[in-house]
């Protein structure tokens, strides 16, 4: 298919949708930009995406004592990018961060998927993440500090490269609709 004709927002939806069933797709891991407070600097990290729906609306996991829940709580505008390397796709969003509250359904199904996995020592660490050792040893405990995370997209662009010629579209999100602008790659 020439790129021309190529319609951006649906190759990625199919990507991101793709990688909920395939774990060793590209885009389950994906680059998170928040803003640190303190500093006005920009921290990013490299997060493991649990959940993508239909409305491209993110799902990624967390200590809940992480550097990174502090500075959503406190400036909930975020960025993520993905970037598959075979398919030369990227595709970059901005979106407004909430953290999960506990008593929804939505957290309690999430918290009991990490009970039972071997990814719950990442969460009940008697240390917070960050915190320099000096000798102190990490021990795990029966306390989970888990928040669960929800990205809602306002923008997304994207870009996907290719031989016969770049193509770049941003979509911004208006009443429940995104407005395509085809640019300049």
């Amino acid at each position: 298919m020439n790129p021309s004709e190529m319609n951006l927002l649906e190759v990625a939806k199919q990507e991101l949708i793709r990688s909920n069933r395939d774990y060793r797709h590209p885009f389950n891991l994906m680059t998170l930009a928040t803003i640190d407070a303190k500093t006005g600097y920009p921290q990013v990290r490299t997060v493991v995406m649990r959940h993508i729906n239909s409305l491209l609306n993110v799902l990624f996991y967390s200590d809940s004592r992480s550097p990174k829940i502090v500075q959503i709580e406190k400036n909930n505008l975020t960025s993520i990018i993905w970037y598959h390397p075979k398919r030369k796709l990227q595709v970059r969003m901005d979106c407004i961060a909430h953290i999960v509250e506990e008593k929804s359904q939505l957290y309690k199904d999430h918290l009991l998927k990490v009970k039972h996995s071997k990814s719950v020592s990442d969460y009940n660490s008697s240390l917070a993440p960050g915190t320099e050792l000096n000798g102190l040893e990490v021990k795990h405990r029966d306390e989970i500090h888990f928040s669960l995370i929800q990205l809602n997209p306002t923008l997304i662009d994207i870009l996907q490269l290719s031989n016969e010629g770049h193509q770049r579209s941003l979509y911004i999100s208006a009443n429940e609709q995104w407005q395509e602008s085809i640019l300049v790659p």
